[in-house]
């Protein structure tokens, strides 16, 4: 359906809606009905719309190579991401947000992306305070809310980050860790299960997720899952 035919069907619906409205005897409870009608419609086209631009987006997103240094990882800022991200969120009229809650010691982030039809979808992930190394309690909430703010982006859109090694090998001789993708699911059921971190970083001899084997993925989200469906 071209836009032009949905801009006409919606141009019929108004008119009618305006004639009952105007008529000296209107209907109250039918001139309710129609514009329930009217938004829902208007909101299913927008959903429609939204996820036609998302597709569009993510044919035409360049992978973003990961540049900064970890432990044992490289990965890619967020301002990296976001760099490449907005002319072409831009092209197809997507834009973002964040959202942030603090609930003791964990921070939830949530990216927003919407369209110009007002169409919204919500990703959210949920992780405690880095106090790694010396940092005061400004600098541990700043840290976790940066790696928040970049996992909720990527997961949301659907973008993939690429090793500088385009063909793989360095890392798959390193070890061939989980992927960005991979450890956003993980580090969501981690958070959705109130998991010990630190107790399932030593069941697979890890120091931080991001150190997780390839080859073990799958057996920590079979874990995971299996945990949040017996909760």
């Amino acid at each position: 359906m071209t836009n032009e035919i949905v801009r006409t069907q919606q141009d019929s619906m108004l008119a009618v809606i305006e004639k009952v409205a105007f008529s000296p005897d209107a209907d109250v409870a039918k001139l309710e009905k129609m514009l329930e009608m009217q938004e829902r419609y208007e909101a299913k086209e927008a959903r429609k719309s939204f996820f036609k631009s998302l597709s569009m987006f993510q044919m035409n997103m360049p992978p973003v190579i990961k540049s900064k240094q970890g432990h044992n990882y490289q990965y890619a800022p967020l301002c990296d991401i976001t760099a490449i991200a907005n002319p072409v969120l831009n092209e197809y009229g997507l834009a973002y947000r964040f959202e942030q809650q603090q609930t003791g010691e964990e921070i939830s982030v949530t990216c927003v992306i919407s369209n110009t039809e007002g169409h919204e979808e919500r990703t959210t992930m949920t992780a405690p305070l880095d106090k790694s190394g010396s940092k005061n309690v400004v600098q541990a909430a700043g840290s976790t809310v940066q790696y928040l703010m970049r996992y909720t982006f990527i997961g949301s859109l659907g973008i993939t980050t690429a090793d500088s090694d385009s063909d793989g090998r360095v890392l798959s001789q390193t070890g061939n860790f989980i992927t960005d993708e991979q450890l956003a699911e993980l580090e969501s059921l981690l958070a959705e299960t109130s998991s010990n971190r630190e107790k399932f970083f030593g069941h697979f001899g890890i120091k931080q997720l991001s150190d997780l084997p390839q080859s073990s993925y799958a057996r920590a989200k079979s874990a995971l899952v299996t945990k949040r469906n017996k909760a």
